[in-house]
């Protein structure tokens, strides 16, 4: 109501899932499920690393977005011509510098590309010097896109390791 927005307003609500913080997706999703409900239409969830990758669809080279999963580790995946090359990875810098190291024309992007293209194992690689949080005009094009081909029914968080509570737990 503050924003001026009347639930008559939105055809669509566009998520993004991750992977990141367990609570904060939680949050976004739990957000972004209510607008939805309450303006009675569909929700569309765009993986993070999707989202980040998607200013870069035409670099002739390969992307990586990579984000700071903690305890050492990236969440990342790998694009080409803009198109995702493997599902989204939790690995280490060292093993993401192995993936990527026969080819030519690596650029990091996402929040962590700085510092993880400062670590020996990728510094042969270029840093995107837009690199950031996804823009929304990124979550928009490849949320309109996903919920045209049916990909909006159900939008799950994308977790690829479990919560630390499900450590301490074990």
């Amino acid at each position: 109501a503050r924003a001026s927005i009347a639930a008559r307003d939105l055809s669509l609500v566009v998520v993004g899932v991750g992977p990141g913080s367990f609570t904060g997706l939680r949050i976004a999703l739990a957000t972004a499920r209510g607008l939805a409900r309450g303006a009675s239409c569909p929700v569309a969830g765009v993986c993070t690393l999707d989202a980040l990758a998607w200013p870069l669809q035409t670099w002739p080279g390969l992307v990586v977005p990579v984000l700071d999963a903690r305890k050492g580790r990236v969440y990342a995946a790998l694009y080409r011509s803009g198109t995702r090359a493997c599902e989204p990875l939790d690995v280490t810098v060292e093993e993401l510098a192995a993936l990527v190291a026969d080819e030519r024309g690596v650029v990091l992007t996402g929040p962590f590309a700085r510092e993880a293209g400062s670590q020996a194992a990728l510094a042969r690689c270029a840093v995107d010097p837009a690199h950031g949080a996804p823009d929304g005009a990124a979550l928009l094009d490849l949320g309109c896109a996903a919920h045209e081909r049916g990909d909006s029914a159900e939008v799950a968080p994308v977790y690829l390791r479990r919560s630390e509570a499900e450590y301490t737990l074990k």
